[in-house]
């Protein structure tokens, strides 16, 4: 579990590396202390060398879809690597959140 801050003008993105072995699931669930803020959480591949360049956005594979402050996602690689997950900040504001990062 992870506990840290984003600000939409400040620090927008925060992002994690996480060591997945071959076919391990891997869950990941963020929780923001305020609702009326939308958070969102993107799953990328190891080759991904930015969040920010529209040339790697190839290189993202989940992104949650709902709005608001607790989003989910799973993803099961075929290859043992270093994947990302991003935390990001989609509306004007700042808070605190927690990221909970469950390997199978």
């Amino acid at each position: 579990r992870i506990r840290a801050t984003v600000d939409f003008w400040d620090d927008q993105d925060d992002v994690y590396a996480i060591e997945l072995g071959r076919n391990q699931p891997v869950y990941v669930g963020l929780t923001g202390t305020d609702p009326s803020v939308d958070l969102s959480l993107a799953f990328w591949l190891p080759q991904a060398r930015s969040v920010e360049r529209v040339a790697d956005f190839r290189y993202r594979i989940r992104t949650s879809a709902r709005t608001g402050s607790r989003q989910y996602l799973s993803y099961k690689p075929r290859l043992a690597a270093t994947f990302y997950v991003q935390v990001r900040m989609s509306s004007p504001g700042r808070t605190h959140y927690r990221l909970t990062v469950i390997k199978g």
